[in-house]
Parts: structure tokens; sequence; C-alpha cells
């Protein structure tokens, strides 16, 4: 559990980190998925990604398609909600990266403490 977790979080900094970059310089939101996607290194959440694409590319809005897969973690998801309904899309996953980043660093420390009672 520990291991599947962190996996999911590292894809989830790399989903966020390489989308926002995308986006940000101007890549077609299809493009910016697409190219985010291949760059996972977690398959179920790669193939949850590309199905929300094709979600999107239909019409959907990104929070519904990616919540319809489950294609990210809560706390990405919602951030990802809130850039598009803002207009800070690019911004908003820059901050998701930066939550689960630390989320990444702190969680071994926690895990000792619980260790050692």
């Amino acid at each position: 559990p520990v291991i599947g977790k962190i996996i999911i979080i590292t894809n989830a900094i790399r989903f966020a980190r390489t989308f926002s970059l995308l986006y940000e310089s101007g890549a077609p939101v299809i493009t910016a998925l697409t190219n985010s996607a291949m760059a996972l290194n977690f398959l179920p959440m790669r193939q949850a990604i590309l199905k929300a694409r094709e979600k999107v590319r239909e019409g959907s809005s990104l929070f519904l398609a990616f919540k319809q897969y489950n294609a990210l973690p809560p706390v990405t998801l919602y951030m990802l909600a809130s850039g598009e309904s803002s207009g800070q899309l690019a911004k908003m996953l820059n901050k998701a990266a930066q939550n689960q980043e630390m989320k990444l660093t702190t969680t071994p420390q926690n895990w000792l403490i619980l260790l050692n009672r």
C-alpha cells in the first residue's frame, strides 16, 4: 500500500507539472493531455487520463472527465477543478504538484513516528 501511494503521488506530480507547462506554453488541451499522459510510468493512471481525454474531446469539462475515470488523487482533482473554473488551470496544477510534493516529503517522517510508537 505504501509503495502504491508513492507511485500514484509521483505520477500525479509528473502529470500536473507536464500538463501545466504544456498548457501554459500554448499547447491545445488535447495535445497537453496526450503528452502528459504519455510521460507517466504508472499505466492505470495513464490509461485513465487517456480515457478522460476522449471525454474532453467530446465536450466534457476536465474535472468531470477526470472524476469519471478516477484519474487523479482527490486533492489534485479538486485543484484542477478550481483552476478550470477560474481560468487559472496552469497555476492551480502547479499548486497541486507542490501540495503533492509536500505530502511525499512529509509522509515518510510520519511513518517513522508511527513505527517508533
